[in-house]
């Protein structure tokens, strides 16, 4: 036989366990609160890329020419590859770093966390058994080496 619980069960067991029932929401909260402080900010942002095919891309015929010969042909994802080719070059990422700045880009590279310096120091460990030299970057060779790999993995 089945007997319904009333307000006063419920209480009474409420009461009983209180303790506990208070440090579970205390632990879920402060592990939200330390989730939220550990966890490293994203910032997104969006471009558009305007290409504007003007009258430099335009074939003329010289004056006096006659139209025998048949125009050029722009194509249009041509023009688009050269401009991303530009807007990628290591010129212009070189410059993007200084402009925003290494420290906020990647804070990482210039003051590592313990847990990548152990994994560092591992890795050369590692490569001392193995007779390998080991690999140190300057920081702004990992900003260019990291800098494009993070836009494409954010889409």
């Amino acid at each position: 036989m089945v007997v319904g619980m009333g307000m006063r069960d419920v209480l009474v067991i409420a009461f009983k366990y209180r303790i506990r029932v208070v440090s579970v929401f205390a632990g879920f909260v402060a592990l939200a609160i330390v989730a939220s402080i550990l966890m490293t900010p994203i910032y997104a942002s969006t471009t558009s890329l305007l290409i504007k095919l003007g009258r430099e891309l335009v074939y003329r015929t010289e004056v006096g020419a006659s139209t025998a010969s048949p125009p050029p042909v722009i194509d249009k994802d041509e023009v688009l590859a050269s401009n991303i080719a530009i807007m990628t070059s290591r010129d212009i990422l070189e410059r993007v770093i200084a402009t925003v700045g290494l420290d906020t880009l990647y804070p990482d590279i210039l003051s590592p966390s313990p847990l990548s310096q152990t994994i560092k120091g591992w890795s050369a460990a590692v490569a001392a058994i193995f007779g390998a030299e080991p690999l140190d970057e300057a920081p702004l060779e990992r900003a260019l080496r990291q800098f494009p790999n993070a836009s494409r993995s954010r889409r």
